[in-house]
Order: C-alpha cells, then sequence, then structure tokens
C-alpha cells in the first residue's frame, strides 16, 4: 500500500503531520490578503524570521452548510498530503500548514515576490520563454513519476522564482487542490480544472471521464501557448463560456502563433508538438519525458538561428 493510500484513508492524517503544524510559529500575518486564488486568499505572514506565505481556503457561495465545510476539509487534508510530499526544483515548496484562520487548514509556503507566470511574462517580453516551459515541463515529468496528476496547470498556478545570481527565471508549479493521485480508487475523478486549458475528454458529460497525465500535458500545451503569446487560448474568439466549452469538445484549437509567438520560440516545429498534445485521443498524446526532450530540441536550434541572424 503507497503512503498516499495509508494517509489519505486516514482520520489521523494531522496526527501524521503533526511536525508540520506551525499554528503556533506564525506571526505578523498582514490583516488583508496580497493575492487571491480561485479558492483561497493569500496572505504574508513571519515564520522563524522568514518572510512565507499563507494560503487560506475560503468558501465559495451565499448559502454555505456543514457538508460544504466538511468538503472542503477533506479537499485541504489531500492537498496537504499531496503536497507535502513533493520536492523538487520546479514545485514550489511547502513549510507547513496552520490550522487558522479560516474555515480549514490554512497552507504555507515560500514567499515568491514576482507572482505568477501569466503576470510575470505580460511584464518581461524579453524572458526566454521556451526555455521557462521546458523546465515546467520537467517539473510534470516528476509529478507524473509519482503518479501524481496537477489537474488545473495554467500561467496563474505557476509561480515564478527569479535570482539575482541567474538570468534565467524559474517555474514553480503551485495550487495543488485539484491534484489526483492515480493508484487511489475514485482519486482522479474531475473536481476542478479552468476550462480553457482543460482536455475536451473532461469537458463532456461521460461518466468515465478522468483526468490523467495525458490530460495533464493537453494543458501544458495550452499553458505554452499562454506564456508565449500573452493571450489566454481561445481569447481572441470572444464567444460565451458554454460555446466555447462545445466548441472545444468539437475539436476546435486555439488560433495558430503568429509573427511575435514565432520570434518567441514558437515556430512550425513547436506548434507541432502543441498540437500533438491535445490530440483527441489520449494515448496519443506524447508523454512529459517527450514534450520536455523536444521543447530543449526546439530551443536549441532556435537559439542557434537567433544567434545567427544577429551575427
Amino acid at each position: 500500500m503507497s503512503r498516499f493510500k495509508r494517509v489519505l484513508s486516514s482520520v489521523e492524517v494531522l496526527e501524521k503531520l503533526s511536525y508540520l503544524d506551525f499554528t503556533k510559529s506564525i506571526s505578523r500575518m498582514e490583516k488583508d490578503p496580497f493575492d487571491q486564488g480561485a479558492h483561497a486568499n493569500i496572505f504574508l505572514a513571519q515564520l522563524g524570521g522568514v518572510r512565507v506565505c499563507v494560503r487560506v481556503l475560503r468558501l465559495v457561495g451565499t448559502m454555505v452548510d456543514e457538508r460544504d465545510k466538511e468538503r472542503l476539509h477533506q479537499s485541504a487534508l489531500t492537498e496537504l498530503a499531496i503536497w507535502s510530499s513533493l520536492c523538487h526544483k520546479n514545485v514550489l515548496p511547502f513549510y507547513g500548514y496552520s490550522t487558522s484562520p479560516g474555515p480549514s487548514l490554512a497552507f504555507i509556503c515560500l514567499h515568491v515576490p514576482a507572482g505568477n507566470a501569466h503576470k510575470y511574462m505580460l511584464s518581461n517580453p524579453s524572458v526566454d520563454r521556451l526555455a521557462f516551459v521546458a523546465e515546467l515541463g520537467e517539473g510534470l515529468v516528476y509529478l507524473h513519476s509519482r503518479g501524481i496528476v496537477h489537474g488545473d496547470l495554467k500561467g496563474a498556478n505557476i509561480l515564478v522564482w527569479v535570482l539575482e545570481s541567474s538570468a534565467f527565471p524559474t517555474p514553480l508549479l503551485c495550487d495543488f487542490g485539484s491534484a489526483k493521485v492515480l493508484d487511489i480508487p475514485g482519486s482522479s475523478c474531475i473536481s476542478g480544472g479552468t476550462t480553457n486549458w482543460m482536455a475536451k475528454e473532461l469537458l463532456g458529460d461521460s461518466d468515465d471521464a478522468y483526468i490523467s497525465p495525458g490530460s495533464d500535458i493537453w494543458a501544458w500545451g495550452m499553458t505554452v501557448y499562454e506564456l508565449v503569446t500573452d493571450k489566454v487560448p481561445y481569447s481572441d474568439m470572444q464567444i460565451k463560456p458554454l460555446v466555447l466549452l462545445r466548441k472545444i469538445i468539437d475539436g476546435t484549437l486555439p488560433s495558430p502563433p503568429d509573427a511575435l509567438a514565432a520570434h518567441r520560440g514558437l515556430n512550425s516545429e513547436m506548434w507541432a508538438l502543441l498540437q500533438s498534445c491535445w490530440a483527441s485521443e489520449v494515448p496519443s498524446r506524447p508523454s512529459a519525458e517527450f514534450v520536455v526532450s523536444e521543447t530543449w530540441r526546439i530551443h536549441a536550434q532556435w537559439l542557434e538561428e537567433k544567434n545567427g541572424s544577429m551575427s
């Protein structure tokens, strides 16, 4: 039985992970959130003299009952078990949790001043985007090797770590609220995601639609498109959400890249790779390992051509 099966099936989750409980150690937590996610407010605080972020889950909606609170708590326990087990250069470091404030657990993590990838790319047009998305793919390789699917990959769920000593920003996968462990029965059922990045098989009404490494690969392709073009996938279509959902199910893909995107590395080869990520049949999509190796190969050729044209 895997570690996840032991942890997620037990009512003793918090006892098993009690060494990560920093409820009494958090100090100087700011009154107002400095950022918000779809399901959480993000506050700045101090932990042992280090500035950290505290992600406080929130209940959404005006009519909230005990069942909603229980679902939120169970979701938080799942995210705690998954995120606390991860350690990789492209995963946001997890420091611990707090049992207050908020209706459930609050997660404590590294403070990343540069913010999320979507906003960062808009403010830093000269960033090497192919190198960035290749590294992002390395984070997916790590997750998939551990039998974990992220479930909601997009620019807003990637933070950007920038060191003064490095010329390259590092992508950090974050927000594991939709993540699933594949070897736990029932855990791969759909419980999150964002339409413009979601694989077509997840958008229909089929009872046997499950998130998978293949659905992460679809989302990786959409995220590459987003970060290179500075556009949310399908945003140029300007149609109602339900109409867009139907078009994606019917096979509509984002518009081909323009000259600026090609200049940034989204050339014909890279576009073909993205299209393979959006194959209708899940088994036809490439693995995370393949998209990483191909992106680095295309990146090397693109750099050579770019430097050659400048000499």
